[in-house]
């Protein structure tokens, strides 16, 4: 056998006397009813002979030790106080308190030791059946208890879970997308800043499709308006635009710019007083739609109502409305004048949809009879 092998068998054989030793002061720790230590004095003592030693506590006082109740009714030390008489007369967690004379065969009652202990009888003489684990013994005659074997145990246990939870709380998961975008909302209006979706974003909205119905008076069609047709559709209308529609004898009819019906801008009234330029010229924008008469009764009535009548359902309305929407945010100027007359964008706390809203306090502007007599007459020359 070589060097290697003779020091591997060596240390194969430590080790399994030290599992031996381990499982004996696990059997130890545990009592006759399979329960093992919990800190009430069921597992201190033990049942073992284990040695004996004689102990005389002179002093009077305390004797600077706690004792506890064990399963046999015994008294057993669950606590040495540093300092006391006890720590000074070497007791050690664990000590079973036996009658002088007996060869710790016989455990000291509890009830009657505690009630010598809290006398003025002194000295109080005793013995202690100290039980030691044979790994303990082995390593090198210490006075290792059962108990002190547990307790180290438990201190090892310990710092393992501290150490885990240490571990955890380094490698706990990112908070989710949610809370993320949560905390960068709270930040940002804790800064006073206008997010996307506040009065900045419902304005922006506003100036898009505003700017959507220009774009289309402009073109005489509107070009974001999305039409589903089918595939044979589609290349039906690619050749007819690129080429011209072929009729029967084989000629070709280019097709036409698509033309939309508009009337002319009405003349300046000046017959019903003055107007803001704002009105006016929205007004006039207006007009020039196809649909001018729709959009203009509209908004009349919704500029009535809300200056006239109780009730917070006649002060606002919603912009995704599909009247709303043909009548004021398809038309170009149609926003315009509604904002000309004290009406502001807002976005709705709950459904998130924006709406044009005459604020509680606002009554409409001085000029609004002559503003309301304008849009009047503007019907009434397009009949």
């Amino acid at each position: 056998m070589n060097f290697f092998n003779r020091i591997g068998n060596e240390a194969k054989k430590l080790a399994d006397d030290a599992k031996k030793n381990l499982n004996k002061a696990s059997n130890t720790l545990a009592t006759s009813s399979g329960r093992t230590f919990r800190g009430d004095g069921e597992s201190l003592g033990g049942s073992a002979p284990g040695r004996v030693i004689a102990v005389s506590l002179p002093g009077t006082g305390t004797l600077g030790v706690s004792v506890e109740r064990a399963p046999a009714g015994t008294a057993v030390v669950g606590r040495v106080i540093d300092g006391g008489q006890a720590a000074g007369a070497g007791l050690q967690r664990g000590d079973a308190i036996c009658l002088p004379g007996t060869d710790g065969g016989q455990g000291w009652p509890y009830g009657d030791f505690l009630a010598l202990a809290k006398s003025e009888v002194r000295p109080v003489v005793f013995d202690v059946r100290r039980i030691e684990t044979g790994g303990a013994a082995a390593a090198g005659g210490g006075a290792a208890t059962s108990a002190d074997a547990f307790a180290r145990r438990q201190a090892v246990i310990a710092a393992a879970e501290a150490r885990d939870a240490t571990h955890k709380k380094k490698t706990r998961p990112l908070p989710k997308k949610k809370e993320i975008a949560s905390a960068v909302r709270r930040r940002e209006e804790e800064q006073g800043q206008d997010i996307a979706g506040g009065k900045i974003g419902a304005e922006a909205i506003v100036s898009a499709k505003r700017t959507e119905a220009q774009h289309a008076d402009k073109l005489g069609f509107n070009p974001y308006q999305v039409n589903k047709v089918s595939a044979g559709q589609a290349r039906s209308a690619t050749v007819v635009s690129a080429h011209g529609e072929i009729g029967v004898g084989g000629a070709a009819t280019v097709p036409s710019p698509p033309s939309v019906a508009r009337s002319g801008p009405i003349a300046p009234i000046t017959s019903v007083g003055e107007v803001s330029d704002d009105f006016r010229q929205a007004l006039e924008q207006v007009a020039c739609h196809a649909s001018h008469v729709r959009s203009i009764t509209t908004m009349r009535t919704i500029i009535t109502n809300a200056t006239t009548r109780e009730g917070e359902k006649f002060r606002k309305v919603r912009l995704s409305n599909a009247k709303i929407a043909a009548a004021i945010v398809d038309v170009g100027g149609a926003l315009d004048l509604m904002m000309s007359v004290g009406f502001v964008p807002s976005e709705g706390e709950e459904d998130k949809e924006t709406y044009l809203v005459l604020p509680p306090e606002e009554k409409g502007p001085a000029w609004l009879p002559e503003a309301l007599a304008c849009m009047e007459s503007c019907i009434d020359s397009s009949k």
